[in-house]
Order: C-alpha cells, then sequence, then structure tokens
C-alpha cells in the first residue's frame, strides 16, 4: 500500500472510533475509555505490547522452535507485568479499565453521517443546462434593453424603429423548449397557480398555437369587457386561467398573449426584409427605367419604418399596417384587408363605385346546378340596393371568398341593371395558386378608372405587384401616371382617346357568348 493509501484507511479507522465516543453520554466512560485509548497507543509507540500480524505458513520442523519463542516471549511479559506492579498508581487505574474496557460494535447498516450524495448524471447535466440558459437570458436582455417581455414590446411600440434594429432587439428573446413542440397543453382555472413570472424567451411557433387554441374567448356576451369602467383588476382570490404544458410548466393567459405578441413581431420583420429583398431584385428590374429611383426610395422607406406604422390616407384600422403590405411578397398569399384598402383608395379617388363587403360561399362537390337557392345575406343585399340608388356610382364591387381557398369578384354595372344578365369572363388568366387577391384588387381597379389598359401576363405579375404595393402605400398609380405621360400631346393637339381595353371588348360581348 502507498502512503496515500495508509493515511486514507488509518482515518477511515479513526473517525469511525471517534464517532463511537462522542455519542457515550457518561463522562467518567467517556473519560476512562479517551485513556485506554491513550494507553493503547502510548504502548504501540514504544513498542511494549504485541502488533496482531498475519501468521505465515510455516514448515514442520519450524514449528516446535516458533512455539519455544512464544513461550519465552509469554514469560518476559509476565515477569515485565509482576516487576511494575508498585511502580506507579496509572498501572492500577490501567488495569481497571482493562478489566471493564467496553465493547465497540459499528452497525454498517446505520444512517451515515453528512449530506446524502447527488445523482451525479441527472444532477449535473440539468445544472449544466439550467446555468447555460440562465447565462443565455441575461445576454438576450442586454441585447433587447430591458429586462422583461413586457417592456421589450412596450419600448419597441413607442420607439417605433426601423426592420434592422427592431430585428437586433428581438434577437435576445430566444425560442425555449423546442424539443416540447408536439406536446398538448391543457387549460385549467386554478386558484394559485405556480406560474413562471420572468420568463425571457417564448415557445415554439406550433406549440404556442396550441396554447392559443386551448384559450377561451376572453371577452364573451356573459363575461363582456367595459373599458369605461374603472377598474378591471380581478380579486386576488379569483380562478386564474392557466394553460399547464407538461415537463414546460404553467403559464398565465396574459403570458402566453405576450409570447404570440412577440412571435407576430417577429414574423412581420422576417416579411419586412423580405419585401425589401423583392423589391430591389425583382420589383425594380420590372419598372421603366425613370422609375428606378422611385423603386429604390420606396426599397430603403420599408427597411426604415416600423412594421405597425399606419398607412396615410385610410381609415384607422388595426390591419392598415406596413404589415399588411409586406404580404404582396410572392409566394405569400395577400391578407383580406388589402382588398378593403384597394378599394376605399378607388373609392375616395373616383367617387363613382362602391364596396358593398366581402361574401362567402363553398365551392360545389359536383356539376349539378343546386336546386335550393341560396340567399344573399340581408345586410350585404340592402347595402348593393342602397348603392345602386346613388346618382353618382356607376360600379359596384363584392370580393367572394371560397373556403379560404380562393378568392374571386363580383362587379355590378348599375348602368347595366335595366337588363339584368350575368357575363362571365375568362381574363385575366391567373398562372399561379397565390396571387388571386391580386388580380382581384387589379379587376376593381381596371373597372374603376375608365379606358385603363394594363398587361395581366406572367412575365409583368412583378411589375403589377409593385404598382398595387405603392397604391396601397402614397395613394399613386403608376399605371395612370405613366399613361398620362405618355398621351400628353408635345404639341396643341387634343388628347385623344385611348383604346378600347379588355374589360370594353368583353362588355360589349352578348350575354350568349363566351368572351374571347
Amino acid at each position: 500500500m502507498t502512503q496515500t493509501q495508509r493515511y486514507a484507511e488509518a482515518l477511515r479507522v479513526t473517525q469511525r472510533i471517534a464517532f463511537e465516543l462522542s455519542d457515550i453520554d457518561e463522562t467518567d466512560e467517556f473519560r476512562r475509555s479517551l485513556d485506554f485509548l491513550e494507553q493503547q497507543w502510548r504502548n504501540f509507540r514504544q513498542k511494549t505490547c504485541e502488533v496482531a500480524t498475519p501468521r505465515e505458513p510455516s514448515e514442520p520442523g519450524k514449528h516446535r522452535s516458533a512455539a519455544h519463542n512464544d513461550s519465552d516471549s509469554i514469560d518476559e511479559l509476565k515477569d515485565q507485568e509482576m516487576s511494575s506492579e508498585g511502580d506507579s498508581s496509572e498501572d492500577k487505574e490501567v488495569e481497571e479499565v482493562l478489566a471493564g474496557a467496553p465493547t465497540i460494535r459499528l452497525n454498517p447498516t446505520a444512517r451515515k453521517v453528512g449530506r446524502p450524495k447527488k445523482q451525479r448524471q441527472k444532477t449535473v447535466a440539468s445544472e449544466k443546462e439550467g446555468r447555460k440558459w440562465f447565462d443565455a437570458a441575461e445576454a438576450g436582455r442586454k441585447t433587447s434593453g430591458d429586462v422583461t417581455l413586457v417592456r421589450v414590446l412596450d419600448n419597441l411600440d413607442r420607439d417605433q424603429p426601423g426592420l434592422i434594429e427592431t430585428q437586433r432587439r428581438l434577437s435576445g428573446v430566444l425560442v425555449k423548449f423546442a424539443e416540447a413542440d408536439a406536446k398538448k397543453p391543457k387549460f385549467k382555472r386554478m386558484k394559485n397557480p405556480v406560474l413562471i413570472q420572468d420568463a425571457f424567451y417564448i415557445l415554439p411557433a406550433k406549440l404556442l398555437d396550441a396554447c392559443m387554441a386551448v384559450l377561451p374567448v376572453a371577452n364573451t356576451e356573459a363575461s363582456a369587457i367595459s373599458v369605461d369602467e374603472a377598474s378591471q383588476d380581478a380579486a386576488p382570490t379569483a380562478m386564474v386561467e392557466t394553460v399547464h404544458i407538461k415537463d414546460v410548466g404553467a403559464f398565465s393567459r396574459t403570458q402566453i398573449d405576450t409570447f404570440k405578441r412577440c412571435q407576430n413581431l417577429k414574423t412581420a420583420v422576417q416579411l419586412g426584409i423580405e419585401m425589401h429583398k423583392w423589391l430591389s431584385k425583382e420589383g425594380l428590374p420590372s419598372l421603366p427605367a425613370q422609375d428606378h429611383d422611385l423603386a429604390r426610395e420606396v426599397a430603403r422607406d420599408v427597411l426604415e419604418s416600423y412594421p405597425y406604422k399606419e398607412m396615410k390616407g385610410l381609415s384607422r384600422m388595426p390591419d392598415y399596417k406596413y404589415t399588411m403590405l409586406y404580404r404582396l411578397t410572392p409566394p405569400t398569399w395577400m391578407t383580406d384587408a388589402a382588398i378593403r384598402a384597394c378599394c376605399e383608395r378607388l373609392v375616395a379617388d373616383t367617387g363613382t363605385c362602391r364596396f358593398a363587403g366581402e361574401l362567402t360561399r363553398r365551392t360545389m362537390t359536383k356539376k349539378t346546378r343546386s336546386k335550393d337557392a341560396v340567399q344573399v345575406d340581408v345586410a350585404l343585399r340592402n347595402r348593393i340596393m342602397a348603392y345602386a340608388k346613388e346618382s353618382a356610382v356607376e360600379s359596384i364591387f363584392v370580393p367572394v371568398n371560397f373556403m379560404n381557398a380562393h378568392w374571386c369578384c363580383l362587379v355590378i354595372k348599375v348602368s347595366g341593371l335595366q337588363e339584368y344578365d350575368v357575363v362571365g369572363q375568362n381574363n385575366p388568366t391567373q398562372f399561379d395558386a397565390y396571387s388571386c387577391r391580386v388580380y382581384v384588387c387589379w379587376m376593381f381597379i381596371r373597372h374603376a378608372i375608365q379606358g385603363l389598359g394594363v398587361d395581366m401576363t406572367a412575365a409583368s405579375l412583378p411589375r403589377r405587384r409593385f404598382e398595387l404595393f405603392f397604391y396601397l402605400m402614397n395613394n399613386r398609380l403608376l399605371t395612370v401616371e405613366t399613361a398620362t405621360a405618355t398621351a400628353s400631346p408635345a404639341t396643341g393637339d387634343e388628347l385623344k382617346h385611348p383604346p378600347p381595353s379588355e374589360d370594353q371588348e368583353d362588355e360589349q360581348v352578348p350575354a350568349t357568348q363566351v368572351a374571347q
């Protein structure tokens, strides 16, 4: 054995003896036991007592000599004891201690003293992961400039920085629990829930959508929220709406709403950056040379504007933000608000058209006429009838949505209502599966502005997208401006009328023929 091993073994034995001595309650017995141990150690140091050693196997011839030596050593010990009987009183005390020495027994099943040992594999791994997430959260707070998600989002709404600065601040908000994306959350109403209050992260997109789905509607008819009342703070004993996720934690409705708000802003920033790239790479080359500077200015404005910046010239609605314009990037679908904003621009510019509202219908599963006629919404019908009675109205626009998968449009010509008939048109033709709202908006524009002819082929679709984007953004239609500048005479000649457009040709086709 090495010196270190011998030291460890000796320390183990002495500690065991010390533990047993500390359990003795009587002071006299403790002193006697301690003196006995000291005397034994003194004899061992002076080599006056025999130390037990393992007996080695001996040969038969040497057995007698070994026994003779043992008897001699016993006689010597007896002589020493007899000579030391009257030396001092200490020897008598030692004999008394030897006669009444306590017997020490160690229980191997006794409870071990000290703190329990940790499960090193599981505990150390979880502690390391927790330290990593804590360090990442602290670094994210420094990047975002605040310590809570609510304050970060409120500061962004107040400052309204550009897309790059907004993306930099939101980069500190990490996505945590990505491995729990497929878990099913449960909705509970609890009195005193244990919530994660200092969460500086958001949940994965799929898990967050599942949490929003299990939450009931907050503002129902039975529990309507009154804005005019003094305070809406709930009592401390009220039940708290909680979303519980296994192996993740519990979150309140306010926290889930904050997570969703942060995720929506992140998505809007990403769409805005993609819109800026599309304007620079595809939108600008599709325009004539005289409009390139305008396209660069528009792209710079998109990059320097906050996603929730309000659009000028439109009513103050929550959907009329720059985020609505980001949806014009292919293959992203435009929102319904873009159609309403386009119609609102046309109504304000021309004054001869009206927007009646959206109509929702289902596609037929069989190629047969429906026997049961489906009535139009009463409010929509009354609105159309009221618009038709106005003297200045020439067209009424009705966008039609089919099962949230496709958009078509109905254009009602007021001048033709005396001889009412439906004229189906097969142009312009859509060449992809995500531009139906773009075609609907341009159909309304062509019917609102008389004599406007535009090319709606697949090659010219990027230009039409940019022109629609610019029209919704600044209320300027580049097609009309270009046509006016081209048709304006250089001399004193009179302005000639533009050639008839495809829409005018389609309107002159009889109802029994198919439009060409």
